[in-house]
Order: C-alpha cells, then sequence, then structure tokens
C-alpha cells in the first residue's frame, strides 16, 4: 500500500505529540500529587507538633502551679490536718484557674485526702495503692504524670499529676495532685479537623489512647499491638508514617512529647489529597488536548500551504516533462529552497527544448541534403542509361556529361557529409550538456540531502532546547510549591501564635482573678486578725492563721504580678512575631508571583522551541521529498540522453550511407573514365 507524503508526514507527528502529551500529563499528575503528599504531610507534622507543645504546656503549667501551691505553709498544714477548711477553699479556686482540671486534692503520708475542691473526698478518698503516690511519697520524685487511670474522685478516666508536699524542714509530709478528664482532652482534640475524614489521637507511653473522637477508644491500648502501632511508639522526635489498611492508605504524622512521652497523632487518608491532585490532572489533560489539536492544526496549515502544495506542482511539471509536454511553466515564489526547485526544473525543461529544436533543425537539414543526393544519384542513372543508348553516337560526349553530373553528385555528396557532422556534433553537445545537468541534478540532490541533515540536526537542538526549559519551568513548579509551602507554615505560625496570645491573655485573666482572690483573702485575714484581736486571748491562735493567711495572699499578689509581666512580655513578643509572620507571608506573595512569572515565561518559551522543531522537521521532510523529486527529474535527463544518444546513432549511420554514396561515386568516375578512354579509342 502506497501511502502519501502528508500521511507520512502527519502519522509520526500525531503519534509523537499524542504521545509526549500523554507523558507530559501523566508526569503532571505524579509531580502534582507528591506535591500535595509533601504539603499535608508538613501541615500534618507542624499540626501534630503544635497540639503536642500544646498539651505539654498546658502539664507543665498545671504542675508549676500545683507546685507552687505544694510549697506553702497553708498546704503543709492540711497534710498534717491542719487548716483543712482554709486549704480547700484555696484549692477550689486554684482548680477552676488550672486548663483541662476537675479537682485538686491535698493528701497526707498515708495516702487519704485531708482537704480538696471536692468537700465530698475529704476523709474518704485514699490513693496510697497507686503508683504516682508510691512515686512521690516513696522515692520523693516531683512534677509526677500519672498513665490513664479512672480517678476515684471524679470517677471518670483522668491523667493524674501529683507533687510532694514538704513541711518548713523539708521533711515530705503529703502529697498534692489534680486530675486531667480525658473527655475534655478529647473535646479539645475534636475541634481539629483534617481534611474531611481526618482527626488527631493522643497515646500515652506504653500506647494507651488518652484522646480520641471515638470516646470507646479511651483507655485502651489494641492500636499498640498493631504494625502501624508498634511504629508510632518507636518514634523519639516528630515523623510522618505513611500505612495501609483496608480503607487504604493513610499518612500520620507523630510527635513525642519529652516531658509526659505521650504521642499525638494526627491521621488522613491519602485518597482525600489525591482527589485535589486528580481533579488539578484533568484540567491539565483537557489542557494538553487543545494544545495538541491546535499545534496539529498548524502543522497542517503550514505544511499543506508551505511545502506540500508547491512541490506538488513541482512533481506536476517533472510528470508533464517527462511525457513529452514541453510547454509546460512552472512559477514558484516562494523564496525558499522550493522556489530554488522550480527555477531549476524550468531552466533544464528550456534548455532541453532548445537542444530538442536543434536537433530537429539539423535532422530536417540532412534529409533535405538526402533528397537532393537522391535526386542526384537518380539523375546520374538516367544519365548512364543515356549514354548506353547514346553509345553508338559518341562515348566522349556522353562521358563529359556524366563527368558533370558526377562533379555535381560529388559536391552534393561533401555536402551532405559536412552537413552529418555538423548534425552529428550538434546532437553530441546536446548529449554532454544533458550528462552535465544530470551531474547538477546530483549534486542539487546531494545538497538537498545536506539541508535534510541539518534540518534533522537542528531539529534535534530544538528537542533539547525544549528539554531543557521543560525541566525549568518543572524547577520553577517545584519553586513555586516549596514557596506555597512556606506560606502555609507562616499562615499556620501565625494561627498559633494567635492562639498563643489568647492563651496568654486567658492566662492574664486567670492571674487577675487569683489577684482578686489574694485581695479578698488578705481582707478576709486583716478582718480576721481584728476579730482575733478583740478576743484577746481565746483569739491568739486565729490570730497566727490569719497572719499566715495574709502573708500568703502577699505572696500570692506578688507571684501574679510577676506572671503578670512575663504574660505582658509573652504576649508583647506575640504581637512582634505576628508582625514578623505578616511581613514573611507578603515577601512569599511577592516571590510566588515572580515564580509564576517564570514560569509563564518557560512556558511561552516552550512553545516557541516547539513551533521551531515542527518548522524544522517540516523543512527536514520537505528537503526529502524534494530529494525524491530531484530523482525523478534525473530519470527524465536520463531518457532525454538515450533519446540524443539514439540520434546521434542515426546521424553516424547517415554518415556511413554518405560515406558509401561517395564510394560509389568514384566508381562512378572510374567507369566515366574508361567510357572517356574506350570513347577516345573508337573516335581514331
Amino acid at each position: 500500500m502506497r501511502l502519501s507524503l502528508r500521511a507520512k508526514f502527519f502519522g509520526p507527528i500525531l503519534g509523537i505529540v499524542i504521545l509526549g502529551m500523554a507523558a507530559l500529563v501523566y508526569f503532571n499528575d505524579r509531580t502534582v500529587k507528591t506535591a500535595f503528599k509533601n504539603v499535608e504531610s508538613e501541615s500534618m507534622a507542624l499540626l501534630s507538633q503544635v497540639m503536642s507543645k500544646d498539651i505539654s504546656d498546658s502539664v507543665s503549667a498545671n504542675l508549676r502551679l500545683l507546685g507552687s501551691f505544694a510549697q506553702t505553709p497553708l498546704v503543709a498544714a492540711a497534710a498534717q490536718n491542719q487548716d483543712t477548711a482554709a486549704a480547700s477553699a484555696l484549692f477550689g479556686a486554684m482548680a477552676k484557674g488550672m486548663t483541662g482540671a476537675d479537682y485538686a486534692n491535698i493528701f497526707d503520708a498515708a495516702g487519704l485526702v485531708t482537704a480538696s475542691s471536692n468537700p465530698a473526698a475529704v476523709g474518704k478518698i485514699k490513693v496510697d495503692d497507686r503508683d504516682y503516690f508510691k512515686l512521690v511519697m516513696q522515692e520523693g520524685k516531683s512534677d509526677v504524670v500519672s498513665k490513664a487511670i479512672i480517678s476515684r474522685t471524679t470517677n471518670k478516666a483522668a491523667i493524674v499529676l501529683a507533687q510532694p508536699v514538704r513541711d518548713g524542714s523539708g521533711k515530705l509530709v503529703g502529697m498534692v495532685n489534680t486530675g486531667m478528664d480525658l473527655e475534655s482532652l478529647t473535646a479539645d482534640l475534636a475541634s481539629t479537623k483534617i481534611g474531611q475524614t481526618g482527626y488527631a489521637v493522643i497515646l500515652d507511653a506504653q500506647g494507651m489512647v488518652l484522646a480520641h473522637p471515638d470516646k470507646a477508644q479511651l483507655m485502651k491500648t489494641d492500636l499498640a499491638a498493631t504494625e502501624i502501632g508498634k511504629r508510632i511508639l518507636a518514634t523519639t522526635g516528630t515523623a510522618v508514617l505513611e500505612y495501609h489498611d483496608a480503607s487504604g492508605a493513610h499518612l500520620a504524622a507523630v510527635t513525642r512529647d519529652a516531658r509526659t512521652g505521650w504521642r499525638v497523632v494526627v491521621e488522613a487518608p491519602l485518597a482525600e489529597f489525591s482527589a485535589f491532585a486528580d481533579a488539578a490532572t484533568r484540567q491539565n489533560a483537557g489542557i494538553a488536548l487543545a494544545l495538541t489539536v491546535a499545534i496539529l492544526a498548524a502543522i497542517v496549515v503550514l505544511l499543506g500551504v508551505a511545502v506540500l502544495g508547491k512541490l506538488r506542482v513541482c512533481v506536476e511539471f517533472a510528470a508533464a516533462v517527462a511525457k513529452g509536454d514541453l510547454n509546460r511553466r512552472l512559477d514558484i515564489t516562494s523564496g525558499d529552497e522550493l522556489q530554488t526547485l522550480g527555477e531549476a526544473l524550468s531552466a533544464m525543461t528550456a534548455s532541453i527544448t532548445t537542444n530538442l529544436a536543434e536537433a530537429h533543425a539539423k535532422g530536417e537539414e540532412a534529409m533535405a541534403q538526402a533528397d537532393r543526393a537522391a535526386k542526384a544519384l537518380a539523375d546520374a542513372q538516367a544519365a548512364q542509361e543515356e549514354a548506353e543508348a547514346a553509345k553508338s553516337q559518341g562515348m566522349v560526349l556522353a562521358a563529359d556529361q556524366l563527368q558533370g553530373v558526377m562533379e555535381a553528385l560529388t559536391d552534393v555528396a561533401e555536402l551532405l557529409s559536412r552537413e552529418i557532422s555538423t548534425v552529428t556534433a550538434s546532437v553530441e553537445e546536446q548529449e554532454r550538456r544533458t550528462t552535465e545537468t544530470a551531474t547538477a541534478m546530483e549534486e542539487m540532490n546531494a545538497t538537498v540531502l545536506e539541508v535534510a541533515r541539518n534540518a534533522s540536526e537542528a531539529s534535534t537542538k530544538a528537542d533539547a532546547a525544549r528539554g531543557q526549559a521543560v525541566e525549568g519551568r518543572a524547577v520553577v513548579a517545584r519553586s513555586m510549591a516549596a514557596i506555597s509551602r512556606v506560606d502555609t507554615v507562616s499562615r499556620e505560625v501565625k494561627a498559633g501564635m494567635d492562639e498563643l496570645g489568647a492563651k496568654a491573655q486567658a492566662i492574664g485573666t486567670i492571674m487577675n482573678v487569683i489577684s482578686d482572690i489574694a485581695d479578698q483573702t488578705n481582707l478576709l485575714a486583716l478582718n480576721a486578725a481584728i476579730e482575733a484581736a478583740r478576743a484577746g486571748e481565746a483569739g491568739r491562735g486565729f490570730a497566727v492563721v490569719a497572719d499566715e493567711v495574709r502573708k500568703l495572699a502577699e505572696k500570692t499578689m506578688t507571684a501574679t504580678k510577676e506572671v503578670g509581666a512575663s504574660i505582658g512580655a509573652i504576649q508583647t513578643g506575640a504581637r512582634d512575631s505576628m508582625a514578623k509572620v505578616d511581613e514573611a507571608t507578603q515577601a512569599v506573595a511577592t516571590a510566588t508571583e515572580l515564580a509564576r512569572a517564570s514560569e509563564t515565561a518557560l512556558g511561552e518559551i516552550v512553545a516557541l522551541v516547539d513551533d521551531t522543531s515542527s518548522q524544522v522537521q517540516g523543512i527536514a521532510t520537505a528537503a526529502e521529498e524534494q530529494s525524491a523529486t530531484t530523482e525523478e527529474i534525473n530519470r527524465a535527463e536520463e531518457q532525454v540522453s538515450r533519446l540524443s544518444s539514439e540520434i546521434a546513432h542515426g546521424m553516424r549511420e547517415s554518415a556511413g550511407v554518405v560515406e558509401s554514396m561517395a564510394r560509389q561515386v568514384d566508381a562512378l568516375e572510374e567507369l566515366v573514365a574508361t567510357f572517356r578512354s574506350r570513347g577516345a579509342g573508337k573516335s581514331q
């Protein structure tokens, strides 16, 4: 099956363009999905770090506050069953100011509650069998955080924080504790959403669930026995883990808190991230399809108008000339190699027409001379017959007449020989010129092939340039993705700073409440001292207690002012950090715009290189077709050369005939001489 030039050209082009676009869409899909995965991994890791720090800060703040109260003389006295009512009132106010705390208790050395924010617990709850009590009372440890247990104070799942209580001599006389409700901790986590179905979980050091959106999972250890659970517990800092289960692939960002050993796990399915990437891929595929159609349409128009149309005209012209139509005219004004080819074909046709006309004229002239020679020969034969008939009348007269005829015949034969020689030379000159034309066509064909090779090299270099531009564009795209991630992190940091400011403000409010309580306590202590003074000796002991309460209130006010100053410094630092984050966000936006402009410029470069590559490929193909056309012209030249050779051969045969006729004339002259000698003998 013979394919057309258009089919040969467009078939590979169509395949290459479609394959290239498909590869571009495929790799773009992989890149987008990887970028989404990386961004979400970093975001989830940052979120787990922020949540871990938030929880750790809450635990640390509660431990510090609990430790501060444990060092007061009032708490030491309450641990020894003294002034328990005042201590219970103090711990009731403290429990309200602690983050996530449900209660606050004071225990004696035997583990029995002596004072509490929950009056129902006093004298009824004993914790001497608890691990955290043993750590405090037997090992003398402070800042103790228990594992998840069912609190005996609230009968709810909780984490217990405990501090030792010492008297003025440093002797360990009891313990204070507070409980953080796991359901309250879970409620805080429930407000954190990751995508559509993602969630956050808190595990203790042994893998027990401390917080989970599903309350039924609290205090369970099933996760620790799974493969992903083992990987989570093996994490020492912050890590992003990928795992698979029956529902598909998931990402889990894990952060371990150094103080408590807890792991904050932020989990989300990969399918949600892939949905955004799939939407972007579909959009890019539509754009690639539109570009493919546009490129193919441009190639069809460009090749059909600029190359194939003019090349078809040249082929039709060469075919007509090969069939003998030398009156055909060829007019191509494209200003390129096709115009050069058209001019060469026109010049070749003109040369063939001129040479054939000359050969035709020489042939007609030779035929005329041959006719004259034949007529002269006929006259000679007639004269010979007359001479034979007139022998008796005089052989000399006949010989003289025959001599004149023979001289005329000799002149004609010589003239005919010269004319045939001239025609033969012209035909040989035509054959030589035809050979030179064929040589020129071969040289032009070699030039065309060189043009095709150069065009192929140019196409290869254009493809390489396109590859560099595409790689640059990919680098810019990755830069934009990194900048976008920086922008996201900046916004999350800003949100964290906002939250830090809000928490500092909340702490300030709590400090104000504590300050008010201290003022009221101081006032009550003064009133109690006044009443004790009025009571005289009977109120002296009460006066001592009132003085201790007043001193405690003064210390509380002093500590509150110091904490307030620290909170003010934190708020100032938070505002400064927020301002810096805003500046960073603006800088990221500027960098994003510049990167987007770079990506657009590289895209235009890719388009220009693609256009150049297409044109160069068109030139190479046209050069190959021109080479084929030149070969057809060479074959036509060979036919003309063969005709010229045949004409030259005919002229040489005509020359042989003339030479033969000259020999006959010579023989006739001898015969005339014989006649003359005989006539002379007879006349004697």
